[in-house]
């Protein structure tokens, strides 16, 4: 509620059930163990004005991400320790220092950004996170308190311009490597969802792809462009970026069997044709040459339309009312691929 400014140690401790939570702008501070333990919630939103992290998630064995903001000063002691679905973390420039057990036993962890200003990385602050490969870090390297990547076999990167020495002394079998430039690769899911968000990349180095699911489609792999309808890199594929970019799932419909064939001979939808109608899948005749205005207005049900290359004609509020998931399926170069690029239409060849 408004006002608040800090949720209190246990508020929500295990509460398994709670799937999502966002906290609201103006909360400073979250207390020791306020989530812990909260096996079910898979995203949680900190607003800006948080300035410290305690003793909060440890246990959300659920978390796929967290975003850290740019407010947060410090991450206390096992902060997200045992968060295990976690992939990866970005430690912003704000944060000075990283808590002992802040994120131990992340076994799912495959890469950490530590930010420029943390002067400081306590025990075990990531111990025994198993996936760990990577760890790169932006400014100088901190001090690395003694056991810090116990368990952890890892390549840590280092920016040129770093003026202090990398020794370290640490548990962890960690090689160390100087880069020139980081990048960062982002995947857009386009409607699905990608196994990991981002990944850091030192310039020269390259990433496994991940993959991605949406239901109802099959997932093609990954392109540079959110219209693309061919992928240009597969899931598993390594890759080297030159810069830092943005990759976006292409999907191909999994095609279920037409629950509408309209008869042959029918050349024209007219108006409203087929609005209302509980059909899920629609599928012109070749010889049609238009389709009128909101022809499946009021179709919820609606997944698929192929249209013909004889169509030629199609009124601009033709797919009014359809829901935002409908694929519109037709040939290259056709006026129901134009069609579904102007207006914001999944389109896919067939």
């Amino acid at each position: 509620p408004e006002g608040v400014t800090s949720i209190g140690s246990y508020a929500f401790s295990g509460c398994s059930g709670l799937m999502s939570v966002t906290i609201q702008e103006g909360v400073t501070s979250i207390g020791s163990y306020a989530f812990r333990g909260c096996s079910g919630l898979t995203s949680v939103t900190i607003p800006n004005s948080v300035t410290s992290i305690g003793n909060a998630f440890s246990g959300c064995s659920g978390l796929t991400s967290v975003t850290i903001p740019d407010s947060v000063r410090s991450i206390g002691d096992y902060a997200f320790s045992g968060c295990s679905s976690l992939t990866s973390v970005t430690i912003p420039d704000s944060v000075t220092s990283i808590g002992n057990s802040a994120f131990g036993y992340c076994d799912s962890l495959t890469s950490v950004t530590i930010g420029k200003s943390v002067t400081g990385i306590g025990m075990f602050a990531f111990e025994r996170c198993s996936n760990l490969t990577s760890i790169f870090f932006t400014g100088n390297v901190p001090t690395i308190y003694s056991s810090a990547f116990w368990g952890v076999t890892a390549t840590a990167y280092y920016p040129a311009e770093s003026t202090n020495d990398h020794g370290y002394y640490g548990s962890g079998n960690l090689t160390w490597k100087l880069y020139q430039e980081l990048y960062t690769v982002a995947y857009d899911s386009n409607g699905g969802a990608a196994t990991r968000g981002k990944d850091p990349v030192a310039s020269g180095e390259s990433v496994t792809l991940p993959t991605a699911q949406r239901e109802g489609y099959a997932f093609l792999g990954w392109a540079e462009s959110a219209d693309a309808i061919s992928a240009r890199y597969l899931a598993g594929e390594t890759f080297t970026p030159a810069e830092s970019m943005t990759l976006y799932a292409v999907w191909q419909w999994d095609n279920p069997q037409p629950d509408a064939l309209l008869p042959a001979g029918l050349r024209e939808l007219e108006d409203e044709a087929l609005a209302g109608t509980p059909f899920h899948v629609v599928r012109l005749p070749e010889g049609m040459t238009r389709i009128g205005s909101r022809v499946f207005d009021g179709c919820p049900a609606l997944i698929a339309v192929y249209v013909p290359a004889s169509v030629t004609d199609i009124a601009p509020d033709a797919f009014e009312g359809v829901p935002e998931t409908v694929v519109i399926v037709g040939s290259a170069d056709s006026a129901a691929q134009h069609f579904a690029a102007t207006h914001g239409i999944t389109f896919q060849l067939g």
